[in-house]
């Protein structure tokens, strides 16, 4: 019995309470061993850090208990989108981070453009977040490969910003040291 207790407690301990998705300790541990894994292996991935756009407005309409069902919501599609051996985590706040290994930066996109269909699908009124009218999304693309993964981390952070600085409902993709931001139409 408290070998069963302690193995869920070990996925409860991993899990966010909010979304059900990874947390940050779940994060690092696979940002981790997927480093060490690319280290040995030399094949690459992707990771991407989407941003719930204008979130901070929507609570401020709605209500926070409002803006946590958007999170479980989104949470959930992200999720669903993914293939099998990705990972879906809580990074901070209305940011998440999907580590897709074995992924080009091509995946990754066409993985960004299948969660911005699929939660426009979810029609969430947004007034703050025009000229879309619904909740949107941004995201950063980084490549992975053999090195150091604070540096994923940052540049798909950086390619965020880049999304975000274009007027959002935007993807900033990272490659070969430069980023370019591809804006979906309203």
């Amino acid at each position: 019995e408290l070998t069963r207790l302690n193995a869920e407690l070990e996925v409860v301990s991993r899990r966010d309470p909010l979304t059900g998705v990874g947390n940050r300790l779940r994060m690092e541990e696979d940002v981790q061993a997927i480093s060490r894994d690319l280290e040995r292996s030399g094949r690459t991935g992707a990771l991407a850090l989407v941003d719930v756009d204008h979130f901070k407005k929507y609570n401020d309409c709605f209500g926070h208990l409002a803006g946590d069902g958007v999170l479980r919501q989104i949470g959930s599609a992200l999720g669903a989108s993914l293939r099998a051996g990705d990972g879906v985590y809580r990074y901070g706040g209305e940011e998440f981070l999907l580590l897709l290994p074995g992924a080009t930066v091509a995946d990754a996109k066409a993985v960004i453009d299948r969660l911005n269909d699929a939660i426009a699908a979810l029609g969430i009124v947004h007034p703050g977040n025009e000229p879309w009218g619904v909740i949107t999304i941004s995201a950063g693309i980084a490549p992975l490969g053999p090195g150091d993964a604070d540096n994923w981390l940052r540049t798909a952070d950086q390619a965020l910003y880049r999304a975000k600085d274009a007027g959002r409902n935007a993807t900033g993709l990272a490659e070969r040291g430069m980023v370019r931001v591809l804006r979906r139409a309203a």
